[in-house]
């Protein structure tokens, strides 16, 4: 920004609305005058995408977001950015069918992008499409979990024997979907109770040294 507010007091071309001169914001132009432009000017949408995110506008950020999803080549890089637009549709307007469409999206282009999926199914479990859910269950496994430690995998066991007990209501022969999950869960209770040991253990040597 320090870049385009020099070239903008040097006699470039004011480019600025009133609102953004007012507030001596008038950088904000020039990257608006990148854009149109250049669409696909990463630099420039990224100014513009934190910019609206420091106004808390995120209709705006969410809208810029996509342009600089579309102007990325790289498929991970172009994932991220979809998820970090259906984090603010989820968390900050609650528009969460949006929200999943974006998820869904980064997906498609990172399949085994976690910071995705997670809350894409948690979304699913929320609204009880037990087979949308059980499909992310299938791919991801423990990673789908909100929290780390016993406390996040206990919810994530609760999740997985709820999501088979529906689906067994739903289809015949279904009951047994969920076992590999459950098994991959039971394995890291364990490496976390015997992280938890270790501390503990050390904690109490620590203490004895005193």
């Amino acid at each position: 920004g320090v870049v385009l507010l020099g070239a903008s007091q040097a006699g470039s071309p004011d480019v600025a609305t009133p609102e953004e001169r007012a507030e001596a914001e008038a950088w904000v132009g020039c990257w608006r005058r990148a854009i149109a432009e250049d669409p696909t000017h990463r630099q420039a949408l990224a100014a513009l995408v934190e910019h609206a995110e420091k106004r808390e506008d995120w209709p705006r950020a969410v809208e810029l977001l996509g342009l600089e999803a579309g102007a990325t080549n790289d498929s991970t890089s172009k994932a991220v950015i979809l998820t970090r637009a259906g984090d603010h549709l989820r968390l900050r307007t609650g528009d969460l069918d949006s929200a999943c469409v974006r998820y869904t999206a980064a997906l498609e282009v990172s399949p085994r992008l976690v910071a995705a999926a997670r809350p894409l199914a948690d979304i699913f479990f929320q609204r009880r499409k037990w087979k949308e859910y059980e499909d992310l269950q299938r791919r991801f496994g423990a990673e789908l979990a909100l929290e780390s430690g016993p406390r996040g995998v206990a919810e994530a066991f609760w999740r997985v024997g709820t999501c088979v007990l529906e689906l067994g209501r739903e289809e015949e022969g279904t009951l047994g979907g969920g076992r590999e999950v459950l098994a991959e869960l039971a394995q890291r209770v364990g490496v976390a109770r015997d992280v938890e040991g270790r501390e503990r253990v050390l904690q109490e040597r620590a203490e004895a040294e005193v």
